[in-house]
């Protein structure tokens, strides 16, 4: 939790870059950016399908159809903590 006032100004839009870089840092893409908010997307590729395309290289299997994937939306609250909500 932040020590900051609920009234002092946050810089929201620095804050949500700074959250944006690390969930892509973390393997995610950018879908949608604006000042208030961002999507991003993450691959889920379980172990068991990641093993097997390592084991049989078969690249259609593991970069195919068979990958889904999930969104979240990153806000700033007006204490400037990331707020991160799936989707």
């Amino acid at each position: 939790m932040s020590s900051r006032e609920p009234n002092a100004e946050v810089d929201k839009p620095r804050l949500l870059a700074q959250a944006v870089a690390n969930a892509v840092a973390a393997g995610a893409r950018v879908e949608s950016q604006s000042n208030e908010q961002a999507v991003v997307v993450r691959r889920n590729v379980s172990p068991a399908r990641f093993t097997l395309c390592l084991l049989l290289w078969w690249p259609g299997f593991f970069f195919g159809h068979h990958r889904s994937e999930s969104r979240q939306i990153i806000r700033i609250d007006d204490l400037g903590n990331a707020l991160i909500q799936d989707v």
